[in-house]
């Protein structure tokens, strides 16, 4: 059994010698042999660090851009030189935009290069001081610390204003209002356009407020005239859906 096994090793040896000198394995030679080189172990490559390619597609790809440089480097990209254009072509382009597709546009009908859109952020003060127009006004309101009045609709008309400072906006105008005083105006209830006819009392929810540490502000109420009444209420905050704002002002006393 020794003998055998070291028979066959002499045999594997002497075709790996055998292999390293044939020239059927040899890349260069007239009697290369792809299929032995397949299934051989000694191949010897001409370049070392060869760049190595996943198909036979990519390379053939590949030897296609090389064009004549078949001997260099197939990893580079080949250095391909710029046509001199004629003054007719030169005049051409002067006159007419040329997309990649090869279509012509005009220069006033060229689209126009817009560069990079920056990055969308959800950052609600880098947006409050990057604002321009009519929202940079809010802003400039915000940072001073101005005293503003901002006037309530209601479906049909204005419902009232605000009096605070503007802690926080958007680009739909929703406001966030700090040290706000509300007023608006209501019919009475003797002259109130509501249709329903309340047979039960209304309860009485200061008890159970009062458990659940919830502080209503109270509402002070003035006749103003033989229909309608002022109610006022002071808030530490509100927010304002920017749908209900007419105008935002700042406030003079």
């Amino acid at each position: 059994m020794a003998l055998e096994e070291n028979s066959s090793k002499e045999k594997t040896e002497d075709k790996s010698k055998s292999d390293s000198n044939d020239e059927e394995l040899d890349l260069t030679s007239e009697n290369f042999n792809p299929l032995k080189a397949l299934y051989s172990k000694n191949v010897k490559l001409p370049v070392k660090n060869v760049k190595r390619f996943d198909n036979l597609a990519i390379f053939l790809s590949r030897l296609k851009k090389a064009g004549d440089q078949i001997d260099s480097d197939l990893s580079q990209q080949p250095t391909t030189s710029k046509k001199v254009k004629s003054k007719e072509e030169q005049e051409e382009d002067e006159k007419y935009h040329i997309t990649n597709a090869g279509r012509k546009f005009l220069k006033e009908q060229a689209p126009v290069h817009r560069g990079k859109k920056s990055k969308f952020t959800r950052d609600l003060i880098q947006r409050m001081e990057t604002k321009q127009g009519p929202l940079s006004l809010l802003q400039k309101f915000r940072s001073n610390h101005t005293k503003v009045k901002i006037y309530i609709r209601k479906e049909h008309g204005i419902r009232g204003h605000l009096i605070g400072f503007i802690v926080a906006f958007d680009k739909h105008c929703n406001l966030t209002v700090s040290d706000c005083t509300e007023v608006w105006t209501r019919r009475k209830f003797k002259f109130s356009e509501s249709k329903i006819i309340h047979t039960n009392p209304s309860e009485d929810c200061s008890k159970l407020l009062a458990k659940m540490k919830i502080n209503v502000p109270e509402i002070s109420v003035k006749s103003l005239n033989r229909k309608n009444v002022v109610c006022t209420r002071k808030l530490n905050q509100i927010m304002v859906r920017g749908e209900d704002v007419v105008l935002v002002c700042e406030y003079k006393e």
